[in-house]
């Protein structure tokens, strides 16, 4: 993965040859995470946002996006074991994530989480 701040671009490490980027509309990229055994890219953006995007071929398309009403992640970080499983880190807070969780209850109410 290469960041060069507004765009992330997924290299395919068999040939070094680039799969797909993605971006979010002229937001800066604050971190990201690599969950290979889903194919699955975790992005975390400057303009308060966490999305989630599933790999598949050489297309990127998001499959969850979090809305944060203040405190732009810091980061964000895969499970180590779990494959769906993520947190997000702000200034005063880590929230952990289920993504079937999330996928299904996509109108949850947390403090500082807006959904789209």
């Amino acid at each position: 993965l290469i960041s060069p701040s507004q765009c992330l671009q997924v290299i395919l490490q068999s040939n070094l040859s680039p799969m797909t980027s993605v971006s979010a509309e002229g937001s800066k990229v604050v971190d990201f995470g690599l969950q290979a055994e889903d194919a699955h890219l975790l992005a975390a953006y400057d303009d308060n946002t966490v999305i989630v995007f599933r790999l598949a071929g050489d297309r990127a398309a998001a499959r969850v996006l979090l809305k944060f009403e203040r405190d732009q992640p810091q980061a964000v970080q895969w499970h180590p074991t779990n494959p769906r499983v993520f947190l997000t880190l702000q200034r005063d807070r880590v929230v952990l994530w289920h993504l079937q969780l999330v996928v299904q209850f996509s109108t949850m109410k947390l403090p500082g989480f807006k959904p789209f």
